[in-house]
């Protein structure tokens, strides 16, 4: 029968950063035979560090018959001196109330020594401005040196924050380092890089463990390399450079602009991107034909990504594209005399060095030209007109126009239609081709067709017997500076008591109005909110009659008046 009592000590770990050590102590009692103790007792352990004062701990034990039992399983934290050294004792007493009395043991652990190298701490910085390095010593007299590399180059930091090739060795422990400006030559290509400093640690000469690192961040400042690009524009057109007397003004649509960029990159950058109205230019012009912008924008962007720009405005003559249409009208339908008329748009001021001029001509089925005189008005249009006289009613004549001003020309066909007859007849039918207007109520006998009443309705609502269904037709009304076309839509049969609808297909972005004739004579609209009553109706795709009463045996012809874009 016997006790047995073992105490180890075992290093676990270390914390370099605290300067302390993890040791476990493990004390264990082993009882064989019949020796056994449970009744719960106390035993004291004690602890000292570098033969400090001793800690004395309690804890409360039990010895079970034949086994082996724990008494102290712990792990304690073990601090070091600032030299990084450590030796932990122990010793345990126990009254076993067994045979074998009282149990003391001691036991000694010399551990291993932990290097206590300063360390370095730097805050992020633009280069060009500072970053304060911090320096933590395990001792005071310690001494120190840091290097620093940043991509391929590299260095020592001196005491004062500047930089030498040499290493210093110093003792200050914050050091307020001026990120010089040769940092930007490494990075041409990035906003930032990542600096990387080493302390080296010294007491007397002596390296104090191994050399320990830090970093920080070092970013461009952009406002110190940010690219800076201009422009210039100027005209290469020797026409429109005739007309202005000067390259720095240009004529819309007409002038050659000659666009060129200077860029340049700062602070170790490259240029690597250029555009002149955001079209990329290898070299560092671009050439512009037909020129009409009121601006012409630079661009640029470096090897950082950094971008720059530049907005040269531009003394644009605002030219007006020549434009010209025509009509020939004869005064009445049967007369030998007709009157030309012409239109279009123009640019009614001056170039600079020369006022535009327009010129106007007209030549009849290829005869000799004869000159117009224009007038010109201050929306920039311009009008003119001519008595034509001997023009046979029997004949279609085709007329030439021509018109110029000091930069472009155009040529336009006008037609000059038979004349018409005041009014013809058949059999069955007397029609009239003018207007016609009663001094009486228009009355038909017994057994008439109404037909004489319809062409009567067509004339009414001006509607020349020429004018077929389906075809569009060019009026000389302006409706807000646009033109005015008309077209006529058959309608077939009215609904009897609703409304019915038909596809014009007159290609209208909007309708300026509707009206129409119905075959037995009435126009449309037609009736009051007590009667029989037929109304019309139409948007941009479709006509519609609606009715409140059976109107369906009777035809209509509708006119649409309409705008184009």
């Amino acid at each position: 029968m016997a006790v047995y009592q073992s105490l180890t000590l075992t290093q676990v770990s270390q914390d370099a950063e605290q300067n302390t050590s993890q040791v476990r102590i493990l004390w264990r009692s082993t009882q064989t035979g019949s020796s056994y103790n449970m009744i719960a007792h106390d035993a004291q352990y004690w602890i000292s560090v570098n033969s400090q004062p001793e800690q004395v701990h309690t804890v409360t034990y039990y010895l079970p018959q034949n086994s082996t039992h724990s008494i102290v399983d712990t792990v304690v934290t073990v601090p070091h001196n600032d030299k990084g050294e450590a030796v932990l004792q122990v010793r345990t007493w126990m009254n076993t109330r067994l045979a074998v009395g009282v149990v003391e043991l001691n036991r000694s652990l010399t551990l291993d020594n932990i290097p206590r190298a300063s360390t370095v701490l730097a805050s992020d910085a633009l280069i060009g401005g500072f970053s304060r390095l911090a320096v933590t010593k395990r001792n005071s007299g310690y001494t120190h040196s840091i290097a620093w590399q940043f991509e391929d180059m590299q260095g020592y930091v001196t005491e004062n924050g500047g930089i030498t090739q040499e290493e210093t060795v110093f003792s200050a422990d914050s050091v307020d380092f001026q990120i010089p400006d040769v940092f930007y030559e490494a990075i041409p290509n990035a906003r930032n890089g990542i600096c990387t400093l080493t302390i080296s640690t010294y007491d007397n000469g002596s390296l104090v463990g191994q050399p320990q690192t830090a970093a920080f961040t070092a970013s461009v400042d952009e406002a110190v390399c940010c690219p800076v690009v201009a422009g210039s524009v100027r005209d290469i057109n020797e026409v429109t450079l005739a007309l202005t007397g000067d390259e720095r003004k240009l004529v819309r649509g007409h002038s050659t602009a000659l666009c060129q960029i200077t860029a340049s990159a700062r602070k170790g950058a490259s240029v690597t991107k250029k555009l002149i109205q955001a079209m990329p230019v290898q070299e560092d012009t671009l050439t512009l034909s037909g020129f009409g912008a009121e601006a012409v924008r630079f661009e640029m962007e470096d090897s950082r990504g950094f971008t720059a720009s530049f907005t040269k405005s531009v003394e644009l003559i605002p030219y007006v594209e020549l434009t010209c249409d025509g009509q020939a009208v004869r005064d009445d339908p049967v007369s030998g005399n007709a009157t030309l008329y012409i239109l279009g748009d123009c640019y009614a001021g001056s170039f600079g060095a020369a006022d535009n001029e327009i010129t106007l001509c007209y030549s009849i089925d290829g005869v000799e030209p004869v000159t117009m005189e224009a007038s010109l008005t201050e929306d920039h249009r311009f009008y003119a007109s001519a008595a034509l006289t001997g023009m046979d009613y029997t004949r279609v004549y085709s007329i030439t126009v021509w018109v110029s001003d000091r930069l472009s020309s155009l040529e336009k066909r006008v037609t000059l239609k038979k004349g018409v007859p005041v009014f013809d007849w058949g059999e069955g039918d007397f029609a009239f081709h003018v207007p016609v207007h009663m001094d009486s109520p228009l009355s038909l006998k017994s057994g008439g067709t109404g037909a004489g009443n319809a062409e009567n309705a067509r004339v009414n609502l001006g509607l020349s017997p020429e004018m077929l269904p389906g075809t569009e037709y060019t009026t000389w009304e302006k409706w807000q500076g646009k033109t005015v076309y008309t077209k006529l839509l058959e309608f077939g049969n009215l609904p009897d008591n609703g409304c019915r609808e038909a596809i014009h297909f007159a290609p209208a972005t909007s309708v300026l109005r509707c009206s129409g004739c119905l075959s037995d004579g009435r126009t449309l609209p037609f009736g009051g909110s007590h009667t029989a009553r037929a109304e019309v109706f139409c948007d941009t795709q479709k006509v519609y009659i609606d009715t409140n009463a059976d109107f369906s045996g009777v035809t209509a012809v509708v006119k649409i008046d309409y705008l184009k874009d």
